[in-house]
């Protein structure tokens, strides 16, 4: 039996005692300070990152669960740059898929770099990036980063299949 405090915490803000949690990636970069370029590189991260995870995470419930928390787009601003608060923890099942995220981020920030970020963000629709994402739309999200150049190397280990059982791979 829970204790009477316990359950005034349960449920608050969700419907039906849904819970739902987030995993928060955050980035420090002296160029992050910067509106324009924090605005770019979260863009970026919802193509390279956020796409990225639709695919590989194989969770039914992420549609479900970005109606709630973590839709396209969602950061917030920090003193060192900004927290990227869109994926889900299922990015933490596999030391693979951990790494890859990290690789990704590394991946969009070499691209504002580079200076490649307005080319990319303007080469695609952001309706349809956040439709994707929010939806978990796994084939619109293939083409999203076949069209955004991401790296054939990256997209090879954005699809393949990764085991989700956390004790065992880690």
């Amino acid at each position: 039996k829970m204790p009477p405090q316990t359950k005034m915490h349960v449920g608050k803000g969700f419907k039906n005692g849904i819970r739902t949690t987030g995993y928060h990636i955050h980035i420090g970069n002296e160029s992050l300070v910067d509106f324009y370029t924090r605005i770019k590189t979260v863009r970026l991260l919802d193509i390279f990152l956020g796409c990225s995870t639709v695919i590989f995470n194989n969770d039914e419930t992420e549609a479900c669960r970005r109606q709630v928390y973590g839709k396209s787009a969602d950061y917030r601003n920090t003193d060192f740059g900004l927290e990227y608060r869109s994926l889900s923890p299922g990015i933490l099942n596999n030391i693979e898929t951990t790494e890859l995220g990290f690789d990704l981020v590394n991946y969009t920030l070499q691209k504002v770099e580079e200076g490649q970020a307005d080319n990319i963000i303007n080469s695609l629709n952001k309706e349809n990036i956040q439709h994707t994402i929010n939806s978990n739309d796994k084939i619109q999200a293939e083409h999203i980063l076949i069209q955004a150049g991401l790296d054939d190397s990256l997209i090879e280990r954005v699809k393949r299949q990764y085991s989700r059982d956390f004790y065992k791979t880690w």
